[in-house]
């Protein structure tokens, strides 16, 4: 009896395997969807260059585009990056104003249509619709923070090819449980991202390391700092009386002129917004892949070859607890477990329906939008009580961080 219900379960598992792969064959995006958001892309930096206040910016796609992490029908996530914005942060107010340009110069060009200005949001947005190619945008300026994320998500997909159908999966059905919709109060879609890497990393044996094995501290942070430390130290190498001997002056000002015509040249050819910042990001680009590699390359023998089926429903197992969980407990891809939140004083002021630690940007909660856990859970649940392949908690058991 038990070795027909093992033979059963695995039957319905390679069902389910079946089914999977044709949900992904109609979700995965075709050559033909990135070339309508390249085209996308291209027309709003033609629109950009035509708003005089806006000489020199540039347009810079990031989110799940960038991450590789997006179905046939993603949204499109834009940053307008200012030249030397760095420099001097843009208020809040300052980033009002210019995207009150850009929506009247889409207006004007008719190059996007159905636009909604939400300058009250944590981040102030412009949505919009492409005309031509009919991609719904998601514009906002100088989200560094966004594409720093979108990068670092997109070299972690790396590490298993797994990773990218679970999260398409996880997107798409999450939509029909109408449960990724943060102005709605659910959960967005960098949240079940993580949850998908917290999955994968309390899996047994686990397929992703605690994300602090591949970049450790605060990324977004490092951006800033890195950028202005890298500033103040050219700078002041430049201009300060030196006190070392006259050739490793020379040798300074040497380096320091030449970083200088680079920026100049690449200002000239209209990319004078990736200066320090493209050096801070290709920093972080180099700790993140030798990480990955040494990762790689310590491999446990015996690897987790479970199946997409069966990380699925041991997916919806996990987190079918997660009203319950989420009253004592933190997600916190950084370190790779549960986290008590009365054990962790940094939490102790947030009193959310969630914490999903965002790893790169810790403590911020990547799940403070949600405020219906109740339906979420339920979400999860339902997928439990009414599977025929019963509880998973044998393939992926959650570890606890005290």
């Amino acid at each position: 009896m038990e070795y027909y219900n093992m033979s059963t379960r695995r039957i319905s598992y390679d069902v389910l395997d079946i089914c999977l792969k044709d949900i992904l064959s109609t979700i995965k995006p075709s050559s033909d969807d990135e070339r309508k958001r390249m085209h996308a892309i291209s027309e709003l930096e033609t629109c950009i260059r035509s708003i005089v206040i806006l000489k020199g910016a540039a347009v810079k796609p990031f989110g799940s585009f960038v991450s590789n992490l997006y179905t046939r029908w993603g949204d499109l996530d834009i940053s307008i990056e200012l030249p030397d914005s760095s420099q001097t942060p843009l208020s809040r107010k300052g980033k009002q104003y210019v995207l009150r340009n850009i929506m009247r110069a889409l207006q004007r060009t008719g190059v996007a249509h159905s636009l909604q200005f939400i300058p009250l949001a944590r981040v102030p947005l412009l949505i919009c619709k492409s005309t031509y190619d009919g991609i719904s945008c998601d514009i906002s300026v100088n989200n560094r923070a966004g594409r720093i994320k979108s990068k670092i998500l997109h070299w972690i997909s790396d590490i298993d090819t797994r990773f990218r159908d679970m999260v398409l999966l996880t997107k798409e059905w999450a939509k029909a449980q109408d449960i990724n919709d943060p102005k709605s109060g659910t959960l967005n879609s960098y949240s079940l991202c993580l949850l998908v890497i917290f999955h994968f990393q309390t899996c047994e044996p686990p397929i992703l390391p605690p994300l602090k094995k591949i970049y450790e501290g605060n990324a977004v942070d490092d951006i800033r700092a890195y950028e202005q430390s890298d500033r103040d130290w050219l700078l002041g190498a430049l201009i300060k009386e030196p006190k070392m001997k006259s050739s490793s002056f020379c040798g300074v000002m040497l380096v320091g002129l030449t970083i200088l015509l680079v920026f100049d040249s690449l200002y000239v050819h209209g990319l004078s917004d990736v200066g320090f910042e493209y050096i801070t990001e290709r920093h972080i680009a180099d700790i993140c892949a030798a990480n990955i590699r040494r990762y790689k390359s310590q491999y446990p023998i015996q690897r987790n070859r479970s199946s997409l089926s069966e990380l699925l429903m041991s997916f919806f197992d996990k987190f079918s607890q997660i009203g319950t969980l989420s009253l004592e407990y933190a997600i916190s891809t950084y370190t790779g477990g549960w986290q008590r939140i009365n054990r962790n004083p940094v939490l102790l002021g947030q009193l959310p329906s969630i914490m999903i630690e965002d790893p790169f940007e810790r403590p911020e909660n990547a799940a403070r939008s949600v405020g219906f856990l109740g339906k979420i859970s339920d979400a999860f649940r339902m997928h439990i009580t009414n599977s025929p392949l019963g509880p998973c908690s044998r393939i992926a058991t959650p570890c606890l961080h005290f």
